[in-house]
């Protein structure tokens, strides 16, 4: 049977050891009566990605959560630890900065002119493994291995110099929030 007693859960990705609290997702009133899907679209809601919640994997102890069992199934517990793998990484999605206001008319461009000797930007640290856009006309390009640290400014100059974009028209919007140049994405 289970019990009323609400339950404290935090949500990581993967490898996040004790001093990455700012990398992992705490949920507070969740119930051990609770199925997976109820926690998954807890976390899609929270990420503001409610669409994206039946893609979600999740662990617990090494063990995948399948959506119709319940958290008391598995056993957890409250302060128990869940990780999410998959389809996105919470170290990108956690890290949204926050919305600033942005001026209508479009940017002027400091480098006119190509760079042809252009190498990406070598930061080092984490990177985000693969991070898809889709323009107005719904053609999807993806580029990988993007440093967590990377500027707004040198993610478009990956997409201008890897994927011959003119980034001078492009604005990056995610849940709503446009990315400015010179502002940090994660």
């Amino acid at each position: 049977m289970a019990t009323k007693e609400s339950l404290t859960l935090t949500i990581a990705p993967p490898g996040a050891g004790p001093d990455d609290a700012h990398l992992k997702l705490t949920l507070t009133d969740m119930l051990k009566s609770d199925d997976i899907m109820h926690l998954k679209r807890t976390i899609a809601r929270e990420i503001r990605r409610p669409a994206e919640w039946s893609q979600m994997t999740l662990y617990f102890t090494g063990i995948k959560l399948e959506d119709d069992q319940t958290l008391e199934h598995y056993g957890i517990q409250d302060e128990d630890e869940i990780i999410q793998v998959a389809p996105f990484d919470l170290r990108q999605v956690l890290q949204i900065p926050t919305p600033q206001k942005t001026s209508s008319r479009p940017t002027q461009r400091a480098d006119v002119a190509h760079n042809h000797a252009w190498r990406r930007p070598s930061m080092g640290g984490l990177c985000i493994k693969n991070m898809s856009f889709i323009d107005l006309d719904g053609k999807t390009f993806v580029i990988h291995d993007i440093p967590i640290q990377a500027s707004v400014k040198q993610l478009k100059e990956v997409l201008r110099h890897e994927k011959q974009l003119d980034v001078d028209f492009i604005r990056l919007v995610y849940a709503g929030k446009q990315f400015e140049d010179g502002k940090g994405k994660s």
